[in-house]
């Protein structure tokens, strides 16, 4: 007598019509009378492996939890069938075959749907399943074209569709399909083009709106607070940006007109959205109650079209200056990357410009004040290597043999002392296990550690004693790390005037004090005037002897 570990797989999409529990109970149901009956007909054992639920998700593509969720559990061999209440609610497009020939007999698993009578294992209806995929998503694209069609009228009547509601509006309680204003944030949104008409730009403006006391929330901390749908990926600094003011200042529903059907899905079948063409959205005037009136609205718009106007043509008889440093140069107080500002030639701290000095002070540097700390830096490194070459010259002249030697022993006494120090400290671990001061797993890290480290000691170790062999190689290693110094910066040593090609190929990163000064410049793999310094103390210490 066989044993089938079974699944039942339910599915609910809302664009069907279904009542949620009546669809799901009835599916289930479904499904229990045909197991029943099996089980009946044919005294074979169904064991129920699991139940997979999807509320409000199409059909028209496999990405859905609950069915993911199904699909690891088949590949780890822990179901034999699938059973549905039919095909649709397995799947609405022409790939559900692929399931059906190719994925679920490789894990030796068959589909069951009850109503339209489909059994997988059956290969004479491969036909019928293929046609009814084709069938299914005929269905889909219909309905899909049906729910846009109900949609772009009402949209075209004014009535607002979209999940998430606009900052300053809330839905009519009586009229989910209409906004009504928010009275809590009407006397923000004035205030904003208040400040705007009084000649403070959009930055100023979010500046004065975070720092003051008890200022207004951002919209999106605010509808946070309210527990209203939202969505903005940086909504947990709670701040106003420039990004925010603009909107507010631009976006026609606080005018009175509703525009949407701003972005589109690709397909029935994608989630991805497009932008749509501005004259194909849907423009209602007077959808809304207008928060901000005609006149002032206009004269907002002008004074936007104006603003822009300047700074397009404020540089046509002059070259912008070059943003030499993106991404490059960052604030040493808050992290954030500078921003620069080509109107001044200047980089400014990301945070202290978005949203003002309760976040962070005014750092800000002049490109030019950094281009001739940089090329100061080339500078020494140049004189830094001339002065080690001359060093290595004369050490190699005077103490070649003698001091070598002696460096080289020096070298393997330190890592003789290492490893006596090693040696003692595992005498020592082994006592603490033995007394239960520390456990079992932590002996064997801390052991494990050391003995990696004894181990490098040991190769260190073989590697000098060849080199007291032949003390010419401790020469021979000074004039290659003399060499890489060379190599990676001589090309940089007689440049006068800096570019965007050499910054990103010689500094990793540049960070600006609140002094408005240069507190570190890190340059790409190991810092020039530590490799430089070091070999330098080394050949001064063999110089001495």
């Amino acid at each position: 007598m066989g044993r089938k570990r079974y699944a039942k797989y339910l599915r609910y999409s809302k664009v069907h019509g279904d009542r949620e529990p009546d669809s799901i109970k009835n599916q289930e149901l479904i499904i229990d009378n045909y197991v029943k009956k099996r089980i009946e007909e044919t005294g074979e054992s169904w064991i129920l492996q699991d139940v997979y639920v999807d509320i409000n998700y199409t059909g028209t593509n496999f990405m859905r939890p609950e069915f993911l969720r199904m699909k690891e559990d088949i590949e780890a061999a822990k179901i034999d069938v699938v059973i549905s209440k039919d095909c649709s609610r397995f799947g609405r497009n022409v790939a559900t075959e692929v399931y059906f020939s190719e994925i679920f007999p490789k894990h030796g698993v068959i589909f069951i749907g009850v109503v339209d009578n489909i059994d997988t294992s059956n290969d004479s209806q491969i036909l019928e399943r293929q046609l009814k995929g084709i069938v299914n998503e005929s269905y889909s694209r219909d309905i899909s074209t049906k729910v846009r069609s109900a949609m772009y009228a009402k949209m075209a009547e004014g009535k607002y569709v979209a999940s998430c509601v606009p900052y300053g509006f809330l839905r009519d309680p009586n009229d989910k399909h209409k906004l009504i204003v928010d009275e809590n944030v009407r006397p923000v949104i004035l205030r904003i083009t208040k400040l705007y008409l009084e000649g403070y730009g959009f930055q100023t403006i979010a500046r004065i709106l975070n720092d003051e006391p008890g200022g207004p929330p951002s919209p999106a901390l605010y509808k946070e607070q309210k527990g209203l749908r939202y969505y903005n990926k940086n909504a947990q600094r709670g701040l106003w940006s420039i990004s925010t003011v603009r909107k507010i200042l631009t976006n026609e529903i606080y005018n009175g007109t509703l525009i949407q059907h701003r972005v589109a899905g690709i397909s029935f079948k994608v989630k991805k959205k497009k932008k749509v063409p501005e004259e194909e959205q849907i423009k209602v005037e007077g959808a809304v109650e207008k928060i901000i009136d005609d006149e002032t609205w206009g004269l907002i718009q002008g004074k936007i079209k104006m603003r822009s106007k300047v700074v397009k043509n404020s540089h046509t008889s002059q070259i912008l200056p070059q943003n030499l440093y993106s991404g490059v140069v960052f604030c040493e107080d808050c992290g954030s990357q500078m921003n620069y500002r080509s109107d001044r030639d200047v980089y400014a701290c990301g945070t202290y410009t978005k949203y003002g000095k309760k976040y962070c002070t005014n750092h800000y540097i002049k490109t030019k004040d950094i281009n001739k700390v940089v090329l100061m830096q080339l500078e020494i490194i140049n004189k830094l290597t001339i002065e080690v070459k001359q060093l290595y010259e004369d050490i190699k002249e005077k103490h070649q043999e003698k001091q070598t030697a002696n460096i080289v022993f020096i070298k393997i006494k330190q890592c003789q002392k290492r490893i006596d120090t090693i040696n003692n400290a595992l005498k020592i671990l082994r006592e603490e296990r033995a007394d239960g001061e520390i456990d079992e797993d932590e002996y064997r890290k801390t052991r494990s550690e050391y003995m990696q480290e004894m181990d490098d000691l040991q190769n260190e170790l073989g590697k000098l004693n060849n080199k007291a062999k032949n003390s010419s190689l401790v020469f021979l290693e000074w004039e290659e790390k003399i060499e890489d110094i060379e190599k990676t910066y001589e090309q940089y040593f007689s440049i006068k005037e800096l570019d965007r090609e050499l910054i990103l190929r010689l500094i990793d990163k540049i960070t600006i004090n609140e002094d408005r000064r240069i507190s570190e410049i890190r340059f790409k793999g190991e810092s020039p005037f530590e490799l430089a310094e070091e070999l330098k103390q080394e050949m001064k210490a063999i110089a001495v002897r």
